[in-house]
């Protein structure tokens, strides 16, 4: 039962044991990228779309940044993971990425970034709102939206808002990484800790 803490753990382990294969031995930074609650509207009418194009519009933002020499001047790979709800369980889209201190530079060799996360979160943020508006604004499907003029209202108003992009202290291992990963992909809304009573 996927909504079971206790069934979902046992395929937590699975899952750490079949992605510590592909951990790299460097630090690696828990990036994380959030949208304004003004677009929630959309992720409602559209969800396929909205966190497709979170996954999409994050990963382009830093591939593009990462392959600039001024911050790293490497290709680099990452793993992402969407959550759809806050702490309040309230609907809260938002993109967990790992992304490890270094990538390969154009000769094929790798490049090791600072101890400090490489990119400056304030152009990360930057660049990603503007990406991702843009791509809603060309891409969304209007038809699903009675108002043409609240759609736009939304892009506009998301346009004068500062976005969020932030990102927390390096991770001690590959290992740890793997094990912090997995409490997102395999974490339901409501965990035990929640119930307050049940009843037959």
């Amino acid at each position: 039962n996927p909504n079971c803490p206790e069934c979902g753990a046992v395929d937590k382990e699975i899952w750490i044991h079949k992605q510590e294969r592909f951990t790299l031995n460097v630090n690696y930074f828990h990036v994380v990228f959030t949208i304004p609650n003004e677009l929630n509207i959309l992720c409602l009418m559209d969800p396929k779309f909205m966190y497709k194009a979170l996954f999409d519009v994050s990963a382009e933002t830093i591939k593009e940044l990462s392959k600039d020499k001024k911050y790293l001047g490497a290709n680099i790979g990452f793993t992402s993971v969407l959550h759809t709800w806050g702490q309040n369980l309230s609907l809260h889209p938002h993109i967990h990425m790992i992304v490890p201190g270094g990538g390969i530079d154009s000769n094929g060799k790798w490049k090791n970034s600072k101890k400090k996360f490489f990119l400056p979160v304030k152009v990360v943020s930057k660049l990603f709102k503007g990406k991702f508006l843009s791509y809603t604004k060309k891409n969304f499907d209007q038809r699903k939206i009675k108002d043409e003029e609240q759609f736009q209202n939304i892009i506009n108003t998301c346009y004068s808002k500062d976005w969020v992009v932030y990102t927390k202290k390096p991770m001690k291992s590959a290992k740890h990484v793997v094990k912090y990963l997995g409490r997102y992909t395999h974490r339901i809304a409501i965990s035990n800790a929640r119930l307050k009573k049940y009843e037959d």
